[in-house]
């Protein structure tokens, strides 16, 4: 049982899958309360203690908001699978450059690691497809972008968009009507926060290349969304996490930034991103 955000209290139901929405007696349960429980997906529930992160993990098939990488990056996040109109046929991954490109010094046809480096990937068994889309960051002028797409070798599966609280059904441009806003990602897992800002221009981020180097590259139209209840939203290598509504399961925006102190993560709208590398998104039912 919880406290409603109005008045009251609700029932409060956890499933370890999906598919059990169905069960007949969850379903008994959600007919009987009409309107007072809340479901929420929580996949297998262990004791605490030293296991791997599971998003820092290898897995076959992939799935959404885990490890990915270039060879010359630690690791980010697989955001979301897409299709390609113009190669029937074909599905990829979609992320950040910096992430998949490593910021600007990738090649088209380099290859993409899962996991990433970082979570002991990058070997060639761990390889999944080949960078083949990426909008460059440009120093000294205004990015829209961050981000690139890899197309996935012929024998690589996955499960399709499917999100912890169902399929993703469609991607549009965050709203102020739909701001509760979840991720899944490769170091924080899966978190909800709330859209605070829809627009914020001249932001200036620090990109870190290698060991050393830093650049820093200014953005336009950038999403801000904050962490709730005191927890962050997004940590770093959670780069490339879809974000999308728990709610109408609606795809927004793909993460690429984030600010410790302020606990804010910054975000560019999935539509742009998607439309920029030619792509769109593969159907929440659709797996290969």
């Amino acid at each position: 049982m919880s406290r409603k955000e109005t008045r009251g209290y609700q029932l409060e139901l956890r499933l370890e899958v999906g598919e059990l929405r169905e069960h007949p007696a969850v379903v008994d349960v959600l007919t009987a309360a009409r309107g007072e429980v809340n479901v929420e997906v929580t996949g297998r529930i262990s004791a605490l203690g030293t296991q791997q992160n599971p998003y820092q993990c290898r897995h076959r098939p992939l799935q959404v908001g885990h490890s990915v990488g270039h060879g010359l990056v630690g690791a980010g996040t697989l955001g979301c699978f897409v299709r390609f109109p113009g190669q029937p046929g074909t599905v990829g991954v979609l992320s950040n450059n910096h992430v998949l490109a490593a910021t600007n010094r990738g090649a088209i046809g380099d290859p993409v690691f899962q996991p990433g480096r970082l979570d002991s990937g990058g070997r060639p068994r761990d390889r999944i497809g080949a960078l083949s889309h990426f909008v460059p960051l440009e120093e000294g002028k205004e990015n829209q972008l961050d981000v690139a797409a890899a197309t996935l070798d012929p024998e690589i599966k996955t499960i399709g968009n499917r999100l912890p609280e169902g399929d993703l059904e469609k991607v549009l441009d965050p709203s102020f009507d739909d701001d509760l806003l979840a991720k899944v990602g490769r170091s924080t897992g899966h978190t909800k926060g709330r859209l605070s800002v829809t627009e914020l221009d001249l932001m200036q981020v620090e990109y870190r290349i290698g060991n050393a180097e830093f650049r820093y590259f200014n953005f336009s139209n950038v999403i801000e969304i904050a962490g709730t209840n005191g927890f962050s939203f997004s940590a770093p290598g959670d780069s490339g996490s879809m974000v999308y509504s728990p709610r109408t399961r609606v795809g927004y925006a793909m993460i690429f930034a984030g600010n410790d102190m302020a606990n804010r993560s910054y975000a560019m709208p999935l539509p742009a991103a998607l439309h920029a590398v030619k792509a769109e998104p593969l159907n929440g039912t659709e797996d290969r």
